[in-house]
């Protein structure tokens, strides 16, 4: 007579919680459709209404530029002809910032052309920047680095 394995008990040990997480988020990478959303966030911090709010703010008590007339591009994420954001005189630009002193005429992945408002008894200046660049207006030069520390020249 054959003998049959029908009530064969098979243990299994636990598994831990960590097992069972990681097992959880795999699950749902895997079933998640890859979405993504190609448009910068106004903020990390505040609604889109909140943002545009502090835009306005912004253009109307604009940081003058500084006493030494220094013009400094920080960063450019770039992501399309009027979808841009700069990172100039320390504040956040967008193709909606204007101020009366300083207009964005260009931006590219690699550069920013902007125009200088005359100041007393100057021509108007069109300068062109790359990212980490100060224009110095007292020698009319651009130079590596910020006016606040220059990097060394090699």
């Amino acid at each position: 007579m054959k003998k049959s394995n029908h009530n064969r008990r098979i243990d299994i040990p636990p598994a831990s919680g960590g097992e069972v997480l990681g097992a959880f988020f795999a699950l749902c990478l895997l079933c998640t459709p890859a979405l993504a959303d190609t448009t910068p966030a106004a903020s990390l911090f505040f609604t889109p209404d909140e943002a545009r709010q502090i835009e306005v703010l912004k253009q109307k008590n604009p940081v003058p530029l500084g006493d030494t007339g220094d013009v400094h591009l920080g960063a450019v994420f770039y992501y399309g002809e009027r979808n841009w954001v700069l990172w100039l005189q320390g504040q956040r630009w967008t193709p909606e910032t204007d101020r009366a002193d300083l207009h964005v005429l260009e931006v590219t992945a690699d550069h920013v052309r902007l125009s200088l408002a005359a100041a007393a008894g100057l021509p108007l200046r069109e300068i062109t920047l790359k990212p980490y660049q100060t224009y110095q207006l007292s020698t009319g030069k651009v130079v590596e680095g910020s006016a606040s520390s220059p990097l060394p020249a090699k």
